[in-house]
């Protein structure tokens, strides 16, 4: 069952994509490894990801990321790398996490599907949820913390365009361009 926030956020991904179109970011995962050091109580996170924007992939690579555990290190590798590009980031806060192994796919052994949940904070906007399922818990939470990004960068960008075409409208006096931006902004800020 879909919560009402899942749909908000699947008719934002519409949007993006009128929007956007050709330009819509895409975060897919790649590879990553971790470090515990348990006497400092110190993760080391080293992860890779494919990155696509304004129609161009690239490889990241983030290395040797260090946090409290794997999912505060993937977060904080996400963030520093595009917090400067895409400023509305500085104010998501990863606030919790989840691990909800789903126990009645009847796989055999620890083969068990895995949710990951992972629970953010914008501004005053309150918790939101994104969620990824694998039968690792490692995929899942690196999935879902790309998912998040991918999600936010694409609300800032769509921000970023629509207010363009807004000003736009404003100089050539067409109203109902106007006032379709103005709804379309309303539903991005309502997420953000």
């Amino acid at each position: 069952m879909k919560t009402p926030e899942e749909s908000k956020r699947n008719d934002l991904r519409d949007l993006f994509q009128s929007i956007l179109r050709d330009n819509v970011i895409s975060l897919s995962p790649v590879s990553v490894s971790a470090k515990e050091v348990f006497d400092n109580k110190e993760s080391e996170v080293s992860f890779a990801f494919n990155e696509r924007i304004s129609g161009k992939s690239k490889k990241v690579n983030l290395r040797a990321v260090k946090g409290k555990g794997l999912v505060d290190c993937l977060f904080r590798g996400c963030k520093n790398k595009y917090s400067e590009s895409y400023p509305s980031l500085q104010s998501v806060e990863l606030v919790d996490f989840k691990v909800m192994p789903i126990f009645s796919m009847k796989k055999p052994g620890s083969r068990a599907e895995t949710d990951i949940v992972l629970c953010v904070k914008v501004g005053d906007r309150g918790v939101s949820e994104f969620v990824s399922r694998s039968d690792s818990i490692i995929r899942s939470a690196f999935a879902t913390t790309l998912k998040a990004f991918q999600f936010y960068m694409n609300c800032e960008a769509s921000f970023d365009r629509i207010k363009i075409v807004l000003d736009d409208a404003a100089k050539r006096n067409r109203g109902d361009i106007q006032q379709r931006c103005l709804s379309d902004l309303s539903k991005i800020t309502e997420m953000i």
